[in-house]
């Protein structure tokens, strides 16, 4: 026979032979690695847990505040060392109102109950001294008294006088604190009746009903003239007591026109009209 040509195909298998042909197995399946590329699974929309940021910020729901174990107490505020405080007196020693501590403040009760009485204490050596004073009530109505003359009470003809004067022996003013709303200030004054140079000495003494006692001094080298050592304020219903220390080498009413007591009629230097 002759030999097959070189262009002859090669003997084709039938499709039923499957004897000597085996069927290969399907090879292994794995998960793909996923790209770096790959976008993160999407959350359902059912999955309503809340995502965190760096831009969310916790809500804090206001609770009662829970004391802390071993914590130190809180301090207090520092005391304000400039605040003003007023100076007392009281039934002790007397209170001695000096340049350098020249003003004391009387509590409600001294400023309020019984009476406030106010003398001249010195001895005849320094002369016919008088003590008198300029008010102002707070009815607007301002005048002066002291014991020489007419005026010796204030209001003048008052029944019932928010101050009188007297003179058993010492000169002497004396408040009536049921009435003392009505004051509003006086100051004190000590002069010659007769007009002539006092030995100034001595000290005006102030007491309250409850024993307290504030003392100013009278002295001063011998003169004529009107010396004020004292006056008074109410504020709001506390009597504040200040030395005053001056000497005026003029009549009663130069001193009260001094102090800004200008709304008072002068039959002459010394009295008033009332």
């Amino acid at each position: 026979a002759p030999s097959p040509s070189p262009t002859t195909p090669p003997a084709q298998t039938s499709h039923l032979d499957l004897k000597h042909h085996p069927r290969p197995s399907p090879p292994e399946l794995s998960a793909p690695s996923p790209s770096p590329t790959t976008p993160p699974a999407q959350t359902s929309h059912l999955d309503l847990t809340p995502r965190s940021s760096s831009l969310d910020l916790p809500r804090q729901v206001p609770g009662p505040a829970t004391p802390q174990t071993g914590a130190a107490p809180p301090r207090p505020a520092p005391e304000n060392t400039n605040r003003f405080r007023a100076a007392r007196t009281s039934n002790g020693p007397p209170t001695i109102l000096t340049t350098k501590s020249p003003v004391v403040t009387l509590t409600r009760v001294q400023s309020g109950v019984g009476a406030l009485t106010l003398q001249a204490a010195c001895s005849d050596l320094v002369g016919d001294l008088r003590l008198g004073c300029a008010y102002q009530l707070a009815s607007g109505q301002s005048s002066v008294i002291h014991h020489v003359g007419s005026l010796r009470v204030a209001p003048a003809g008052s029944q019932r006088p928010i101050i009188f004067s007297g003179r058993d022996p010492l000169e002497t003013l004396t408040i009536d604190l049921r009435q003392c709303r009505e004051i509003e200030r006086l100051v004190v004054y000590a002069y010659s009746e007769s007009g002539t140079a006092l030995n100034w000495d001595g000290a005006l003494v102030v007491q309250t009903f409850g024993g307290a006692r504030v003392e100013v001094a009278l002295r001063h080298e011998p003169g004529v003239g009107v010396m004020v050592p004292l006056s008074l304020y109410n504020i709001d219903g506390e009597f504040v007591l200040r030395a005053e220390y001056v000497f005026l080498g003029g009549s009663v009413r130069e001193a009260a026109a001094a102090f800004g007591f200008e709304r008072i009629s002068w039959i002459d230097e010394h009295t008033a009209l009332h």
